[in-house]
């Protein structure tokens, strides 16, 4: 029999997001690939897992290889550009310049995780069984926010279902020792109920600057 080349493998995308996401080694990939191939189950995206570093025989190539093929496989979420007023501290060109800055949207987050990473996308953003109806079961049904959804029984099922509420924080953190990074970031609010996630896990980043690169004072950065 043939290898089936169109049908999905769930263990192996599930291997490459744990990989992804830091919970297992390039090694352990490929290994792990290799043992369920080896049970007889033909998937092409299983194989080329399998296939890595030789097929095992040379690990210390498995992880670039799986690097260079992540990089066609899973395409990277795209930042979003914008101009922005920053204060250049050193150098011929210091003072005020209007520079192009890269932030990444909250929706572009989303929509990887749902589609490359999906359950990332469940552990980070939609949290445990229960967890957003439980959320949006203790908002005043009078709240002016919820306007725009049908009222109802259909807006609870759009609510638990579709509507991921989130927290936007920003804060400085020290990076050198005389300058910290202005960081924006979210993280979603039924996630916080995941108790296998540690913080660094639940929290994504959107953007960041250099404090000495802000212009204006602290009420009002310009991020």
């Amino acid at each position: 029999m043939g290898r089936e080349i169109n049908t999905r493998c769930i263990f192996a995308e599930r291997l490459l997001e744990d990989y992804l996401f830091g919970h297992i080694q390039a090694v352990h990939v490929q290994a792990y690939a290799a043992l369920v191939e080896d049970m007889d189950i033909k998937n092409d995206l299983l194989h080329t897992l399998a296939e890595f570093g030789s097929r095992g025989k040379h690990p210390g190539n498995v992880n670039h290889q799986l690097k260079e093929f992540i990089k066609t496989y899973v395409p990277a979420p795209k930042a979003s550009e914008m101009q922005l007023r920053m204060q250049i501290t050193k150098g011929e060109d210091r003072g005020e310049q209007t520079l192009p800055h890269f932030w990444m949207p909250i929706h572009v987050w989303l929509w990887w995780l749902y589609s490359y990473a999906y359950q990332a996308f469940l552990d980070r953003m939609v949290g445990p069984a229960g967890a957003l109806l439980d959320f949006w079961s203790k908002v005043d049904p009078a709240d002016p926010r919820l306007e725009q959804i049908p009222r109802g029984k259909r807006r609870w099922e759009i609510l638990s279902k579709f509507c991921i509420p989130i927290i936007i924080h920003g804060d400085g953190v020290p990076c050198t020792k005389r300058n910290s990074l202005e960081g924006i970031s979210f993280q979603s609010i039924p996630a916080l109920r995941n108790k296998f996630l540690n913080t660094l896990e639940s929290i994504f980043y959107i953007s960041g600057l250099f404090k000495k690169a802000c212009v204006g004072d602290d009420e009002d950065l310009q991020l």
